[in-house]
């Protein structure tokens, strides 16, 4: 596979952060190509601010994708 294949996606973007054929993504956060053997029960997910999922090579990448998109709970 070449590189082109697994295209860059921002964090807050409205752009789909879609699998390629061999189930591969790139990470949003750390630019890591990473395979995901299912996309429903991966650990490191989350919504960007336009309630798009963003999909995480590990851990401290979901963190810092915390740190960046401060979800707001109390918001009334």
């Amino acid at each position: 596979m070449k590189d082109s294949d697994y295209p860059y996606v921002e964090l807050n973007s409205k752009e789909y952060q879609k699998l390629s054929l061999d189930r591969c993504t790139r990470c949003p956060i750390c630019d890591k190509v990473f395979y995901i053997r299912d996309s429903e029960h991966w650990a490191y997910k989350m919504q960007n601010k336009h309630d798009l999922q963003r999909l995480f090579c590990s851990w401290g990448c979901l963190r810092k994708a915390e740190k960046i998109i401060k979800p707001n709970y109390f918001n009334y």
